[in-house]
């Protein structure tokens, strides 16, 4: 956990070196750049809070890969483009995801109905349209 440190620059690629990182805090920071896609190639992760901080581009579908993720929390930054269907595509453990205050467009895809055990969706304060799809 590295939070609320003032870090800044952009998250780097050796973070796939740590391939039994089951936590990864870097929120109320100022990372900028684009969410490295080698994020997801860490299996074990459980728990991924790149919240508040100056984020951009867009969620990297490869992320749907990390299939024990249960907390993700992206709010706060700049990400823009439309949640990729694959986020939920390997969910089941997926409890809490938050992507709420960024420059998300498009709709909610409805892969996210196959996340049965999800109990808390924040996709607030974006540019979305449409309903969140149940089914």
């Amino acid at each position: 956990i590295l939070d609320n440190l003032s870090l800044s620059g952009r998250i780097g690629r050796g973070l796939a070196k740590l391939e039994y990182m089951r936590l990864l805090s870097l929120a109320r920071n100022n990372f900028s750049g684009s969410i490295d896609v080698d994020i997801a190639q860490l299996k074990e992760l459980e728990t991924l809070n790149l919240a508040y901080n100056a984020l951009s581009g867009r969620i990297p579908p490869a992320l749907g890969n990390a299939s024990l993720l249960k907390f993700l929390d992206l709010s706060e930054n700049v990400l823009s483009g439309a949640i990729p269907a694959e986020l939920f595509s390997n969910c089941r453990n997926l409890r809490y995801i938050s992507l709420a205050r960024n420059l998300l467009k498009g709709s909610v895809p409805s892969s996210i109905a196959s996340c049965d055990g999800l109990s808390s969706l924040n996709v607030s304060w974006n540019l979305l349209s449409g309903a969140i799809p149940d089914e």
